[in-house]
């Protein structure tokens, strides 16, 4: 006797599988329930590993995602198999359902299973939803928002129930992380009634075609069954390895999703529809002014050829572009953000235009200058729109730096004005072809997430492509630009002992860690002004690396003073001549402290 049989618990499996009786005359309907108990498994596994690399913080949910397609290992495999998965499983479970009902399964003695069957589909798509909204692009917050706002129709109770959902008076933080668990722990709730209609099934056996009731004219489940059931799942796992890898946009959704931004919680979203095919997706904040208005638009104009879905090796939501094809003349790839209800992903549309002949006359600039520049418009700078079709580039500085914005002028035309009641001057660039010029330099060094959204509006006017951010390393100029724009250098007492500190600010975390990760230094959050990010450096061992990098970086601020003072002081703090005082060597202290505050030193 073989074990199946032989064991206590592998009996009980092998009586529901195995030798479980089933009517000859099932036809393949049959087998979409295997195929939906497939999705079921693929699912929880492959959310079982997204969910380890997700943050539930409706501040870093956006970028966890993006996080998982760039940084982890076939990261962008695992979210490609959860977002196609979830619309595969989807149809798998419509079928099923339909077959159900054209077959009669659901009438008697089948009651149960079908009720245990509807139970799973409305918990499927409760879990389907939360996970929707995970991502926290524009559509998932307004999902969340419209369907829970669905519970205040309910009298006397639903309110308060919206409320307790929420966990406060709008779809905020605790909406999120509470999302988060349900949608992680509803599958297995799921999978324990799966096993509960599979037990069910087995009391009165599977419906057939015909409608025979009875034991009459079966066979066993293993044989026949099980190879028959295996021919729909090879056929199954090739279409949907097909999707995934060559296709992975297509079940999703094409719409403009953005990173909703704490700062963008009160958006409204409009959609206007313009005659010849054209249409734009307009996305306005109500409480904040014109400068911080984010557009996307897009023309589906006649010449518009076809739909092109990612290609083979896509893990990015920015814009997946080849160098090779900057020479191509008539056509040209864009991305448009779609969203599934998992997760958040690229749809790479083909458009047949014509390129400016100046698109990539700007190769001439220095590559060192360009990775700065995108450093300092990360950090100090805007791209934006003037009246809905205009763009434009500004960036404002103190005085002290005007030399700095005397470089952009020269390099790409603009003007340089002085700000009224501030000791700071705005340079703004608004000139289509000094756009051109400007978003060649930095397209593929924009990193900021604000900003990175604001180049793809840039490039969506001016009809060009956003390349995804390269790689940083310790040759890229980079963080020099960015220093340049929100760091600081300075040295305080403490303890009657100078302490150098060098340091950047920034809202958010993901902005700013790669300091961190390519430098070395520390990084605290400051609740102070609504909370930022603070990378700062305070040992000398790090102060080393940063002026070396520096040294080979050089940045085009009135920072670099002091960048160019750091072996001076480290000469005279190691020699103690700051603790000497009434000697010589004290003097030589104060004179280097009236050079560091005076910023009289030149430049090498």
């Amino acid at each position: 006797m073989t074990m199946r049989k032989s064991n206590p618990y592998l009996t009980l499996v092998n009586s529901y599988t195995m030798d479980s009786p089933q009517p000859t005359s099932m036809n393949y309907w049959w087998n979409l329930g295997s195929l939906t108990g497939l999705c079921t498994v693929m699912q929880m596994a492959s959310g079982t590993f997204t969910a380890m690399h997700y943050s539930s913080n409706m501040e870093l949910a956006f970028n966890s995602v993006e996080h998982i397609m760039r940084d982890v290992n076939a990261g962008w495999l695992i979210r490609y198999m959860h977002a196609n998965g979830a619309s595969f499983f989807f149809m798998c479970l419509y079928m099923h359902m339909g077959k159900a009902l054209y077959y009669g399964s659901y009438k008697t003695p089948r009651v149960l299973v079908w009720s245990v069957g509807v139970v799973i589909f409305i918990l499927t798509m409760a879990t389907a939803f939360m996970g929707y909204c995970l991502v926290y692009g524009q559509m998932s917050h307004w999902g969340a928002t419209v369907m829970t706002n669905l519970l205040s129709a309910m009298p006397f109770i639903g309110g308060d129930l919206m409320k307790v959902i929420w966990g406060g008076f709008s779809v905020s933080n605790p909406t999120m992380q509470r999302f988060f668990a349900l949608h992680f722990l509803l599958p297995f709730i799921l999978a324990a009634l799966v096993v509960m209609h599979f037990m069910a099934l087995h009391v009165h056996g599977s419906s057939n075609p015909l409608g025979m009731t009875g034991n009459m004219d079966r066979v066993p489940m293993h044989g026949y069954f099980v190879f028959k059931d295996l021919i729909t799942v090879f056929v199954f796992l090739l279409v949907f390895s097909l999707f995934v890898f060559f296709s992975p946009n297509t079940t999703g959704q094409r719409w403009p999703l953005l990173l909703m931004l704490l700062m963008m919680s009160q958006c409204a979203m409009c959609l206007k529809y313009f005659k010849y095919y054209k249409m734009m997706f307009v996305n306005y904040n109500k409480t904040i002014n014109m400068s911080d208005l984010f557009l996307i638009k897009f023309k589906y104009m006649y010449f518009f050829i076809k739909s092109y879905a990612n290609p083979l090796m896509v893990k990015y939501y920015y814009n997946e572009y080849n160098k090779q094809m900057t020479k191509m003349i008539m056509n040209s790839f864009y991305n448009l953000l779609v969203g599934i209800s998992e997760t958040m992903r690229t749809q790479k549309m083909l458009f047949t235009r014509s390129f400016y002949s100046n698109h990539n006359n700007n190769h001439n600039l220095n590559i060192k200058f360009n990775q700065w520049l995108a450093g300092l418009i990360d950090g100090d700078g805007y791209l934006g729109m003037t009246n809905k079709k205009y763009s434009n580039c500004e960036i404002t500085v103190g005085t002290e730096d005007e030399k700095l914005l005397r470089i952009m002028q020269n390099k790409f035309g603009g003007s340089i004005k002085l700000r009224s009641n501030s000791n700071s001057i705005r340079y703004r660039l608004q000139n289509k072809l000094g756009m051109i010029n400007l978003v060649n330099a930095i397209n593929g060094n924009i990193r900021n997430s604000k900003r990175l959204t604001q180049l793809y509006q840039v490039c969506d006017t001016l009809n060009m492509n956003v390349m995804k951010p390269i790689k940083l390393d310790i040759n890229n100029s980079y963080i020099s630009g960015f220093f340049d724009a929100d760091g600081t250098i300075n040295f305080y007492y403490q303890n009657n002992r100078p302490q150098l500190y060098i340091s950047i600010t920034n809202k958010y975390l993901m902005d700013l860690d790669f300091c961190k990760e390519m430098l070395g230094g520390e990084m605290y959050f400051d609740k102070s002004q609504n909370g930022y990010y603070k990378w700062v450096m305070t040992n000398e061992t790090n102060h080393i690396n940063f002026y070396n990098y520096m040294r080979n970086n050089p940045g085009y601020s009135h920072k670099m003073n002091k960048v160019y003072l750091m072996p001076l002081y480290y000469k005279h703090y190691n020699a103690k001549t700051y603790m000497k005082k009434e000697t010589l060597l004290y003097k030589s202290w104060l004179k280097f402290e009236t050079k560091w505050k005076n910023y009289d030193y030149k430049f090498k």
